[in-house]
């Protein structure tokens, strides 16, 4: 998805063309609804930095190459040449079979037949298919183990066979816990660190890796992603921030983005947390998104030091990683809008 910023006119006209794929149901039916207000503020969110692009039939529903499913797909596998390029494009469908508040069988088949026509991994696709379906309990525990797997690098089949056991399948260190709780409680007033402490307080939610809470090594960076991104913790406040996160990993957003999405949106629990249902603003989805593209550092990096930011003032931290733009928490506003822990 830092594509749609720094790609090329083909590339970026691939990506909101695989979007529209899929919110067509494959051009099977009107560019229309949820979806098409997601594609199309899309498209005036990089549009306005992108002047060398010409959309104006990709937006539009007359007969034309993106209202033909042989035609569009053909388009679509010469627009996206690289294998970067056709996963981002892939990021970017996925978020449109998600983005209902029902789930949509027909985007969601239309995610799997574009995955095959860029002859791409398509295992995702696959799931996000069955989610509309029966196995929508299963499909979420497996993208959560996914998760879990790329934050902490202990490989799938481990944390498969600790929940086999009946243990939990990632536990934090207490002497990992207990550094992490010493450097919050060392950051000095204005930093970044200390605006992680306002949030867990605001919020009622545990420091990650303490007893009972989530791991440290799944949750850690996620939290202080919300504080650096500004999105606080409604249920679409979560979402926005998995896109700002898919838009800014090089290689783990797509993941990310549905174990999310699945989550605060389509109420399939997956993880510890209550799910939720959300209303989604597309403007505001397709912004997060351009916030994460243009962030000059991937958050989601295992190498990304964001332990090393904690003890900066909170705007040099944001401008450090090159952050611009705001998220929905204003300076010294709540993290948590329904105030369940303390201000």
């Amino acid at each position: 998805m830092p594509l749609l910023l720094n790609g090329s006119s083909d590339t970026v006209r691939g990506i909101l063309g695989a979007m529209r794929f899929v919110t067509t149901a494959g051009a099977t039916r009107p560019f229309e609804g949820a979806e098409a207000a997601l594609v199309q503020s899309m498209a005036h969110v990089f549009g306005e930095v992108r002047p060398d692009l010409e959309l104006e039939e990709l937006l539009s529903d007359r007969p034309g190459r993106h209202t033909d499913a042989d035609r569009a797909l053909e388009l679509l596998c010469t627009d996206l040449v690289g294998p970067r390029e056709r996963h981002e494009a892939m990021v970017a469908a996925t978020l449109c079979a998600l983005v209902t508040d029902d789930f949509d069988e027909g985007a969601a088949h239309a995610v799997k037949t574009l995955a095959e026509a860029l002859a791409i991994d398509d295992d995702l696709a696959t799931e996000i298919d069955q989610l509309s379906g029966a196995a929508a309990q299963r499909v979420g525990a497996d993208l959560l183990r996914h998760f879990m797997s790329e934050k902490s690098g202990v490989a799938e089949e481990i944390l498969q066979a600790r929940l086999d056991a009946g243990g939990p399948p990632l536990v934090t260190d207490p002497s990992v816990f207990d550094n992490y709780a010493r450097l919050l409680a060392s950051c000095p007033p204005g930093s970044a660190g200390e605006e992680v402490l306002r949030f867990y307080a605001h919020t009622g939610f545990a420091i990650p890796g303490s007893i009972g809470a989530p791991p440290l090594e799944v949750l850690g960076a996620h939290d202080v992603t919300h504080v650096l991104a500004g999105y606080a913790t409604s249920a679409e406040d979560e979402i926005y921030v998995a896109l700002f996160s898919a838009a800014n990993s090089v290689e783990s957003g797509i993941d990310y983005l549905a174990a999310i999405m699945v989550q605060w949106h389509h109420e399939v629990k997956i993880g510890i947390f209550t799910p939720s249902r959300s209303a989604l603003n597309p403007d505001v989805l397709a912004e997060a998104t351009r916030r994460g593209a243009a962030t000059a550092t991937d958050l989601s990096s295992a190498s990304f030091d964001w332990q090393g930011l904690l003890h900066l003032p909170l705007d040099e931290a944001r401008t450090v990683i090159g952050l611009e733009g705001a998220g929905t928490v204003t300076a010294s506003g709540p993290w948590d809008a329904f105030g369940r822990g303390n201000s």
